[in-house]
């Protein structure tokens, strides 16, 4: 049974957001203030290491919200935000910073990382790695991403 606990809310500008964890997993969900019974709910991802308050999370979830009346959950990625890291994270995420920093190209890094972490990664029921469509998938990845919102 996965565990649901909300931890910390707050309403502006007709936006309710609500911070909570399932399974431990921190992510926020933001909602229309009124109206919102049976809205759409968009999951939000985001790595990089940002965090899921992150002012470009905050604002593509506040255009959603008060724009088409959905709901966005953003959940922080493994190594992100409220999510803890690992030495291997704390490496990678080194070497893509000097990387930045260096005017290289980030995108080798990033990829080396993803395809380290869905391949060590658990899901909270147990399997390899999770996908918004199928929960758990057992498949390596395939380098592609369903982009933002």
């Amino acid at each position: 049974m996965h565990v649901l606990r909300s931890t910390a809310g707050s309403s502006a500008d007709g936006v309710v957001e609500r911070d909570f964890t399932v399974d431990g997993i921190p992510a926020v969900l933001r909602s229309p203030a009124s109206g919102a019974d049976g809205a759409p709910l968009v999951l939000s991802g985001h790595g990089g290491g940002t965090h899921k308050k992150h002012p470009a999370m905050a604002g593509r979830a506040r255009l959603l919200v008060a724009g088409g009346g959905f709901h966005v959950a953003c959940v922080d990625a493994p190594a992100t935000g409220d999510r803890p890291r690992t030495p291997h994270d704390e490496r990678e995420i080194a070497e893509l910073y000097r990387a930045r920093a260096a005017g290289e190209p980030e995108g080798p890094v990033v990829v080396r990382y993803n395809a380290h972490a869905a391949g060590h990664r658990r899901c909270p029921s147990g399997g390899p790695s999770w996908t918004p469509s199928s929960g758990c998938r057992r498949s390596a990845p395939t380098g592609r991403s369903a982009g933002s919102a």
